[in-house]
């Protein structure tokens, strides 16, 4: 057993593997449908729970993704996961508000 033994089976870890997308057959787009899935879902109870549609949503629901989807890396993997999902969602809201804010402070500076 030379290279620290095993089965010499392949296995996905992690979320990847909690939702069945480990072993043969499975192809990348198979894990990429992973983070979508757990965005959408955090979207709708984040949603359900305060009861509002906003930008707030988006950017705790990316948050939280990113945390869950890199759990098995201990804290720091969640520190990581978290910190992208909240620069990538905090960066697709200030995008998605852009004509309102520019709106916004041209109305200020008047």
């Amino acid at each position: 057993m030379e290279g620290g033994g095993g089965s010499g089976n392949k296995t996905t870890g992690g979320l990847a593997g909690f939702f069945g997308a480990g072993g043969a057959g499975y192809s990348h787009a198979d894990l990429a449908g992973v983070p979508p899935l757990l965005y959408s879902a955090f979207g709708v109870i984040i949603e359900k729970t305060r009861g509002a549609e906003d930008d707030l949503n988006t950017v705790a629901a990316g948050t939280m993704t990113g945390m869950l989807y890199k759990c098995t890396g201990g804290l720091r993997g969640i520190a990581r996961g978290g910190l992208t999902g909240l620069t990538l969602t905090s960066l697709y809201a200030l995008y998605n508000n852009w004509e309102h804010m520019k709106g916004s402070l041209l109305q200020q500076s008047l």
